[in-house]
């Protein structure tokens, strides 16, 4: 199932903010990476695939984190 722009825009959004606000650098670069190449796919500068089965599943897994809502102290704990 390949995703529609308005579910791909809110993926980088939800990334976006993970970035900005998870106190794990390893969970905020790598949302910030996801997200970068996410808007970089529309130019198809890195190939990303709008269809997640052709995504890497740590991608997948970051998407599915970013778009759960989180509680600061959930964030906390990460």
């Amino acid at each position: 199932m390949t995703l529609s722009t308005r579910q791909i825009q809110q993926a980088m959004t939800a990334l976006r903010t993970t970035a900005e606000q998870d106190p794990s650098d390893v969970i905020a670069n790598r949302a910030s990476d996801l997200a970068w190449r996410l808007e970089a796919a529309g130019a198809n500068v890195f190939a990303m695939s709008a269809d997640p089965k052709n995504w890497q599943p740590w991608e997948r897994e970051m998407v599915r984190y970013a778009m759960k809502p989180h509680t600061k102290v959930e964030r906390d704990l990460y």
